[in-house]
């Protein structure tokens, strides 16, 4: 989404989902998994129909043996 009036916004969100493995092998705990992440960032307009963000947040998973995982992620992202 761009916007002619701001060259620069914060950002939030939160995405959910669900992790299933193909196959099954030992180990792997994220077979059967909620997944919840949220996120908070910065958008820059840099030109007309170009920008760039930078996102922090944690991907937090929920497996099927009640064990609660967590992951940090740090994203780049470019529009266009």
């Amino acid at each position: 989404f761009f916007s002619g009036e701001r060259k620069s916004v914060p950002t939030v969100g939160v995405s959910t989902g669900f992790c299933r493995a193909l196959t099954k092998s030992s180990g792997n705990k994220f077979t059967n998994a909620l997944e919840i992440d949220p996120h908070v960032g910065w958008f820059w307009g840099i030109r007309e129909n170009f920008g760039m963000g930078l996102n922090l947040g944690a991907s937090c998973f929920l497996t099927s043996e009640g064990r609660v995982l967590a992951m940090p992620k740090l994203s780049l992202t470019f529009e266009f």
